[in-house]
């Protein structure tokens, strides 16, 4: 299914598989490895940032709601180290002193992570080894309204009531010139330095867009992250159905039957991700998509064989035991799931979740 680029630059989720591969060593692909480039390596994705009782208590007393455990949707982290905390947007809010909402408390609780409070946040990062934190939005380039303000105003609550705020900034994303790139500008706050030397003073071309038959999207690493969109996205969905299907097939294809083939969604869920799962620390998404995951091949699978014989692993592994009875079964089990992903890159993806993921 094409996407306008234009609407794409607004995905949360392009916006992370963006960063992603500008993460990445220089491949030849049509992605610049801007991050790489500047010395930035990924370190979470999707972490929980809990704030100190101590702060907490404060924020209480101040009226001030903040998200209790604020979960960005990475950290990058530099040479010195330092580390940025990335939150993508779809679009950017404003603020006047006494709005609650989503974004503000979220916000709030990111400009609180100044590097003490960061590294108590985070147990595996050595205590006191963070030099500097910075808060970093990613969004659409939007010149009718001003971006920025509502973060420097949240800030500048938080300084007026005797709290420290980390250093905060803003990128867009816009196009220009048949490319996808990066803008900054003097009104969007503090870009961290190695990046900033490393973006021109206006516009960074940081992926070509293909001709008009082609989808501008690259490849996703992470082909679905529920917790980055409002509604779901149909495209997103399948491309991690897909995935999962497919990494499915590739453990039972080798098989010599009789036998039984351990379809374990830790390692399913690895697969479909690039490995990128690893960096995932969001718990409640995880079982999601463990959840999803395992009930769609217990569908996919008994569509290809009602009489399959499908066990739980059990030792607290969640996935399943699929017992083999001969290469017959197998060639019809491990034939739909590669032919289920066939059929939806065929066809524009319009089944909805529930159809693709039975509760």
């Amino acid at each position: 299914m094409k996407i306008d680029p234009a609407d794409l630059i607004g995905d949360p989720l392009y916006q992370c598989n963006l960063l992603l591969w500008m993460l990445q060593p220089s491949t030849g692909v049509v992605v610049k490895p801007l991050l790489q480039q500047a010395g930035y390596t990924l370190r979470f994705i999707e972490p929980k940032l809990p704030l100190p009782l101590t702060i907490s208590n404060k924020l209480k007393t101040d009226k001030l709601l903040t998200a209790d455990e604020g979960a960005p949707d990475m950290i990058i982290q530099g040479q010195s180290p330092d580390y940025v905390i990335i939150e993508c947007k779809r679009s950017m809010f404003g603020y006047k002193p006494g709005e609650d909402d989503t974004a503000t408390r979220q916000c709030r609780a990111f400009l609180l992570q100044v590097p003490q409070i960061f590294s108590e946040a985070l147990p595996s990062i050595p205590r006191n080894t963070a030099t500097t934190t910075h808060l970093l939005y990613l969004a659409c380039h939007n010149t009718e309204v001003p971006q920025f303000t509502g973060v420097e105003a949240i800030a500048k609550e938080l300084v007026t009531k005797n709290y420290q705020a980390t250093t905060h900034g803003l990128l867009t994303l816009d196009i220009s010139q048949g490319s996808i790139g990066l803008r900054k500008t003097g009104t969007h706050g503090a870009i961290p330095a190695p990046l900033g030397s490393a973006l021109s003073n206006s516009f960074t071309p940081v992926q070509t867009i293909p001709d008009a038959d082609t989808d501008p999207r690259p490849m996703y690493y992470i082909p679905w992250m529920p917790d980055s969109e409002p509604t779901p996205d149909a495209y997103n969905y399948n491309s991690f159905a897909n995935r999962i299907l497919l990494s499915a097939a590739a453990e039972i294809g080798p098989a010599i039957p009789p036998c039984d083939v351990e379809l374990e969604t830790e390692v399913l869920l690895a697969k479909a991700t690039n490995e990128f799962y690893q960096y995932w620390r969001n718990n409640e998404s995880k079982r999601h998509l463990g959840k999803r995951a395992k009930d769609l091949l217990k569908k996919q699978i008994f569509k290809a064989d009602p009489k399959a014989v499908l066990k739980p692993l059990g030792d607290q592994r969640s996935g399943w035991k699929l017992t083999l009875m001969d290469t017959k079964m197998q060639s019809r089990i491990v034939e739909e799931l590669r032919k289920w992903q066939s059929e939806v890159w065929l066809t524009p993806p319009t089944l909805k979740e529930q159809e693709l993921f039975p509760e």
